[in-house]
């Protein structure tokens, strides 16, 4: 199943769900509307990747609409950002933590004895 195909499925059951999946059905419907307008745009069917660049792009724009917010003291609006940006997280692949990425680095440099 492609990330297109699951955020379709994904809106269907918000949809269903009624009240509980308002924000997850709004950020979804965003999302799949900026995935359409890219591929009108660029005049391409999008892969994978390029589904995971624009979900990249929409979590960094939240998280920088949430710093200003937080600065601006608006806590409906943070908590508001929040959930957005957990439904976001949701489909993309999931980050290496620092300790990980330190762990590796090591390995590396061990394994090529630098």
């Amino acid at each position: 199943m492609t990330l297109k195909d699951r955020l379709v499925e994904d809106m269907k059951v918000a949809m269903k769900a009624k009240e509980e999946g308002k924000v997850r059905l709004s950020v979804i419907r965003m999302v799949r509307a900026d995935i359409r307008n890219a591929e009108i745009d660029k005049k391409i069917e999008f892969t994978d990747a390029q589904v995971i660049e624009v979900l990249a792009h929409q979590l960094k724009q939240r998280r920088d609409e949430l710093e200003e917010f937080i600065k601006a003291d608006r806590p409906e609006t943070v908590e508001a950002l929040k959930k957005e940006i957990s439904v976001l997280m949701d489909y993309l692949p999931q980050q290496l933590s620092e300790g990980e990425i330190r762990q590796l680095v090591q390995e590396t440099i061990a394994s090529v004895g630098a």
